[in-house]
């Protein structure tokens, strides 16, 4: 079962089942966003609902179950749920054994709530009843539980953390020793309406693994867990630290069939290569293994199609994913310590015909932000950037399929924005670089935090800069847009194939005309292309046609960007990499970005208004000095950054 957060939808629905009507719900949760109270709170508080009515809504809203909780609290609750954590979050567990748990709350809609109770059902394997109890029901659960407390105090606070040490045929034992049988603190008992309960279904994970690793620190904060929670991982990190050098030495591990081993092998491995991504993928009798290095996929190695289903399993386990569902795909993360710096492992399942494949995202996220330089801005094209960067208002946009760079490209710019007397926010989905000094905010369309949602919030934050991760809808582009134009700088990515067509693109997402070339000041396209091996970078001929085709094609670009990146087209080299040890015999290493820069000018304003074709505003912004991303990569190439075919790969006329 799926649990809905939003505020609109569960407003919706009281008003469908109505026991509300609509303009009275309206005020209700206009309240709610405006003083940031607790919906149940402002329902009871108000007198809108009573308590047992808001009761059933909420089991039938989220799927849980109805409790009329027996009043009388075991001790080994608290094994599973310390004293501070329940009266935190108001949930109480009921009934305890080894392999079942019955919990109860009066607030089912309570997100940090469920990511502790979803967080401990992955942790200790688990399985968790969840129940819904009336207001008055869980202010005598907490007022038992409190009894309870005060009265072995000394008992509970020494009780571990870490039940799995204890004997699983008597866990807790020592502890046991003390207490001749279970306690119970009886309160006094409302009135019961005969509902029988059944088992709940085990919960599923609703919020993302970002945000259950943000949370592990104050449930240990809470004497919560000490070790369960990276149990697992700790002894996966141990066998990370073994290098792996070779694909000889991958296939070693491999034959061995120690599926933690390979797990960590592929891992290691694919950082020493500097890969990206490791793709682990099902085929009809084999799985085959790929590393994406500087944005092309290789194939590493192939295993024994019999290792599947044990292979899936450990990586889901290290993500917390769960290792039954098979039928949808799933999203996790996991953060490691490597050689000394913090490693970002995003783990993807997507079900296939041949079973889950698994594409592991690895993000080092001790790395230091590139410099425009290092991204590959250069003469007139870096002076465009740094010239806007500065501006008080306006909006920046950064276009592109993809993985083509655009993200690290604005995190650059922030870099130059982001000083003490500016306050920058971010909207990402997810965040993948911590910024010193910048407010970065992560989205989660789960419970309706939207880029739209969070955009109106931000704009009441008193931001100078704002950065929206991407604008993917009309409601989003037009909010970023009048944003730009009330005093914000607003810097967002947007899908093109070129800079001109970013103006087309707003407009078929309902943005006037005229409010676009009011806001837009610049638009940054671009491509990655592989860099030259600097370590076996060999001057090669090409044939005079290739020359003349490359003048040709050089002709619009203006003298003074040529002159200030020192570069003389009377005199043409081209380079490629031999191949040799340090870029694993492929003649590349690494990656750097070809622009395409758009300045808007007043002709380019007049042109948006008037709903010209992007070959227009193309043909404008070219005749005004433009430097084309065929161009930008025609000119990496004559200085040796990358090859002709790297541009002609990505690049079009």
């Amino acid at each position: 079962m799926s649990i809905k957060l939003q505020k609109s939808n569960f407003q919706k629905f009281i008003v469908s089942k109505q026991v509300l009507d609509a303009e009275t719900a309206d005020r209700v949760f206009n309240e709610l966003v405006l003083d940031g109270k607790n919906i149940v709170d402002l329902i009871l508080a108000k007198g809108l609902l009573n308590e047992d009515v808001l009761r059933d809504l909420l089991a039938e809203y989220t799927g849980w179950k109805v409790g009329e909780v027996p009043f009388g609290l075991p001790y080994r609750t608290y094994e599973f749920i310390k004293y501070n954590i329940s009266q935190k979050y108001r949930i109480v567990c009921f009934e305890v054994s080894d392999s079942f748990v019955r919990v109860a709350t009066d607030n089912p809609l309570n997100l940090e709530m469920k990511e502790i109770i979803d967080f401990l059902s992955r942790a200790r394997g688990i399985q968790i009843g969840l129940f819904v109890v009336s207001r008055s029901d869980m202010n005598q659960l907490l007022a038992a539980y409190r009894e309870v407390y005060e009265r072995r105090k000394d008992i509970y606070d020494n009780v571990p953390n870490n039940i799995n040490n204890e004997s699983e045929e008597q866990p807790l034992a020592h502890v046991q020793m003390q207490i001749d049988k279970v306690e119970k603190v009886e309160a006094p008992k409302p009135v019961q309406k005969e509902k029988e309960m059944s088992a709940a279904a085990s919960t599923e994970n609703l919020e993302s693994n970002a945000v259950v690793e943000e949370r592990i620190e104050e449930l240990r904060e809470g004497g919560l867990f000490e070790d369960d929670y990276n149990s697992e991982q700790k002894s996966w990190l141990k066998l990370l630290q073994k290098n792996v050098e070779s694909r000889e030495d991958l296939q070693g591990i491999i034959n061995t069939r120690n599926i933690p081993q390979i797990v960590a092998s592929f891992v290691n491995f694919a950082i020493h290569r500097k890969a990206s991504d490791v793709h682990i993928e099902p085929m009809p009798n084999k799985i085959r293994v790929r590393y994406r290095i500087d944005g092309v996929l290789e194939e590493v190695v192939q295993m024994d199609k019999t290792l599947q289903p044990a292979l899936i399993s450990r990586i889901k386990i290290l993500a917390l994913l769960k290792i039954d569902e098979h039928r949808v795909p799933q999203d996790g993360q996991f953060r490691v310590t490597f050689e000394g710096r913090l490693v970002d492992l995003r783990i993807s399942s997507l079900p296939t015909v041949y079973g889950e494949k698994i594409v592991i995202r690895i993000l080092d996220v001790s790395g230091g932000r590139l410099t425009l330089e290092q991204l590959g801005l250069q003469g007139l094209n870096k002076e465009k950037v740094e010239r806007n960067s500065h501006r008080n208002n306006g909006m920046i946009l950064a276009t592109g399929p993809t993985g083509s760079g655009k993200s690290t490209t604005l995190f650059s710019i922030l870099g130059i924005v982001s000083v003490p007397g500016v306050n920058v926010i971010t909207l990402e989905d997810p965040v993948e670089y911590h910024i010193p000094g910048v407010n970065q905010c992560q989205i989660n369309d789960e419970i309706g935090f939207s880029f739209a949602k969070g955009l109106r919030s931000i704009l009441r934050q008193d931001p100078n800069v704002i950065m929206v991760g991407e604008i993917r809808d009309t409601e989003t582009a037009e909010l970023a847009v009048h944003a730009s134009l009330t005093g914000h700088l607003v810097l967002s990515t947007l899908h093109t194939n070129d800079a001109p067509s970013a103006v087309p693109r707003l407009i078929d997402m309902e943005v006037e005309p005229f409010l676009i070339a009011s806001s837009l000041v610049l638009v940054m396209a671009q491509r990655l292309v592989r860099k030259v091996c600097d370590h076996c970078k060999s001057e090669i001929t090409v044939p005079e046609s290739k020359k003349v085709e490359i003048t040709e094609s050089l002709k619009t670009v203006p003298s003074e960007h040529l002159k200030r990146i020192n570069l003389d087209l009377n005199d043409m080299k081209f380079y490629r990499g031999l191949g040799c040890d340090y870029c694993n015999n492929t003649g590349f290493k690494g990656r750097i970005a070809v622009y395409e820069i758009m300045e808007m000018s007043d002709e380019l304003q007049k042109l948006a208004i008037k709903k010209v074709s992007g070959n227009d505003i193309f043909e404008q912004a070219v005749r005004e000095g433009m430097i084309t991303m065929r161009q930008d990569g025609f000119i990496k190439a004559l200085q040796g950054m990358t090859t002709l075919d790297e541009v002609y790969r990505v690049t079009t006329k």
